[in-house]
C-alpha cells in the first residue's frame, strides 16, 4: 500500500515499485507475484504529528489535504484482480504433478 501508488506520473510510480525491489533484496524474498496498491489516508486515525506529515505527503503527491475527513485512493478492481492472480499461482502450484 503506498499514496505514490496512486499517482499519475510513471516516474513517480516507480519509485513505489524501486521500494519493493529494495525490500526483497534487503530480505532475499522471491515471491512469485507483487503489486504496488494505492491504499487511504487516514487523517482521522492519525495523531497531530502523522497527520502533518501525511498531509505534506499528500499535498507533494497533489492528493487531498482535508484533514477533517479521510481519503481513499484504493482501486478495488486492482486489488480483485491481483487476489484472483494470487488465487491462480495457488491453484498451479497444488495441481498434482502429471504421471509420468
Amino acid at each position: 500500500m503506498s499514496l505514490t501508488a496512486s499517482v499519475e506520473d510513471d516516474a513517480e510510480r516507480a519509485v513505489a515499485e524501486a521500494v519493493i525491489e529494495e525490500f526483497l533484496a534487503d530480505t532475499g524474498w522471491h515471491p512469485n507475484l507483487t503489486a504496488t496498491v494505492p491504499g487511504a489516508v487516514q487523517y482521522s486515525k492519525y495523531g497531530p504529528i502523522k497527520r502533518f506529515v501525511m498531509k505534506r505527503i499528500s499535498k507533494n503527491a497533489g492528493k487531498e489535504t482535508d484533514t477533517s475527513r479521510d481519503h481513499e485512493y484504493t482501486d478495488w478492481e486492482d486489488v480483485e484482480d491481483f487476489a484472483g492472480s494470487i488465487a491462480d499461482v495457488i491453484e498451479a502450484s497444488s495441481e498434482p504433478e502429471p504421471a509420468h
